[in-house]
Parts: C-alpha cells; structure tokens; sequence
C-alpha cells in the first residue's frame, strides 16, 4: 500500500485528502502558508516594535551565534549537550552585551553557570 493510501483510510489524516488527489501537497501548502504570515509579520512588527522601544529605553540587540544548530531540530529537548551549548552561547552574547553597553563591569563577570565542563548529562 502507498503512503497516501494509507494516509487517506486513517481519519486523523483526513484534511489531506481536500481538493483531491494530490493531498499532501495541501498540507504542505497549509505549512508554507504559516511560514509566508510568520516571515510577513516578523518584518512588519520587528522594525516598528525596535523604533518604538528605541524611542523609550535603551536597546540592546544581543546576537546568538547559533551555526551548527538547525531550527527544526526538536530532538534538543532530549539532548543535554545540545541544549546546554546553545545556553552556553546565548549567555556568553548576552554578557558581551551586557560588558559591551556598561551594565556589568568585567571584573564582576560570574562564571558560566551554563558550561558543561566536563558533564556528559
């Protein structure tokens, strides 16, 4: 049997079926659809809600260097050394950050609650 014919006879998958018989493509279009409202509104609302904060208190943008670590990888939520590296590297930018515009003095800067250091889980 066909992954589409078993996908149409379970009733949990049967929103696939709509418009015919090609339809996961129809879910597929559903998602692209999500991520085309989702990228729309990211660039709408980031640059106005910025200015606005800007324009009230002082704005930091704190970049997380996240190369290596793939977006729609959810087994992260498992995986203890995946989630504390991508920790780690958010910490670590964020007290760059936060050395970079004043608010905390190098000579106050705590160890990283978030390392491994020698840990395997």
């Amino acid at each position: 049997m066909a992954s589409s014919e078993a996908l149409a006879e379970n009733p949990e998958f049967t929103f696939l079926s709509l418009g015919g018989p090609f339809g996961e493509f129809i879910a597929i279009e559903r998602v692209l659809r999500v991520v085309e409202v989702w990228l729309a509104s990211e660039l709408t609302l980031t640059t106005t809600w910025r200015l606005s904060v800007k324009a009230t208190y002082p704005y930091y943008e704190v970049h997380i260097p996240l190369k290596g670590y793939h977006g729609l990888d959810f087994s992260v939520n498992k995986d203890v050394k995946t989630w504390s590296g991508m920790v780690d590297r958010g910490y670590e930018a964020t007290v760059a950050t936060l050395l970079d515009a004043g608010f905390i003095a190098a000579t106050s800067r705590k160890k990283n609650p978030y390392r491994l250091q020698g840990k395997t889980k």
